[in-house]
């Protein structure tokens, strides 16, 4: 987020446990490394977030899951226009990007730094 200076513009990191190493504490130390006043942390120690996003986004499981309906989201990158509010129901992202295996790149390119960053700085310049 330091190369996009904008003052409106949020940013919302949940954690959740994926990996063997990951737990609050582990996140809370990933966190200290985002230090902006424009960014909130949040813990998803059940997944269940993360899981919901999966479902929101129609995120294929990966095949070592192959019973479940839905991936689970994370490493995931989601733009939202300004104006998008959230409910009961997740939003659909006015763009999103992934570091996955299984989502195919018809559903959504694989993260790429610049081109992720040019996406937010166009969602900031459109008209409210």
């Amino acid at each position: 987020m330091g190369r996009v200076g904008a003052p409106e513009l949020r940013a919302y990191v949940v954690w959740l446990p994926v990996l063997e190493a990951d737990d609050e504490a582990a996140a809370r130390a990933s966190a200290g490394r985002l230090r902006d006043p424009r960014v909130r942390h949040y813990w998803d120690g059940t997944r269940a977030f993360g899981l919901a996003l999966g479902s929101a986004l129609a995120i294929p499981p990966p095949r070592v899951e192959r019973g479940r309906s839905r991936g689970l989201a994370w490493d995931v990158y989601l733009v939202y226009p300004p104006a998008s509010t959230w409910d009961a129901t997740i939003p659909t992202p006015g763009f999103w990007m992934h570091q996955l295996h299984q989502v195919p790149p018809e559903q959504a390119p694989e993260f790429e730094p610049r081109a992720f960053q040019a996406q937010v700085e166009a969602a900031l310049r459109a008209p409210h």
